[in-house]
């Protein structure tokens, strides 16, 4: 397999309803750390790191989902507002995927 091929996967979330994930980029993960991450250092040289973790997971939810299908979504395009305006219920049934897409690779996996 190619490091440059996507990985996707669908989520049925009933019989109408799917919704289309991808793992993200290096880049992407750097970018959502980013955003969701401050650091300060003050004159005495002590600094401090802040991690927003709800703002890291909605910008992760943000870009792993590319696509969706079905009535539930109205026809509505997939933004970060529409994702944001779904039922928490259909978010919490995509996140396992997510975790999976997101988490490291497994050591028996990885190749020498």
């Amino acid at each position: 397999m190619s490091f440059y091929t996507e990985i996707v996967e669908t989520v049925q979330i009933d019989n109408e309803n799917a919704i289309t994930l991808k793992a993200p980029t290096y880049g992407v993960v750097q970018d959502i750390q980013s955003k969701s991450m401050a650091v300060s250092f003050g004159q005495d040289g002590k600094g401090q790191a802040d991690l927003d973790i709800t703002k890291m997971e909605q910008l992760t939810v943000h870009a792993c989902v590319v696509s969706w299908s079905g009535p539930g979504f109205e026809g509505r395009p997939v933004s970060p507002e529409n994702i944001d305006a779904l039922p928490a219920y259909v978010i919490e049934s995509i996140k396992p995927t997510i975790d999976r897409l997101t988490s490291p690779m497994k050591n028996k996996t990885k190749k020498s």
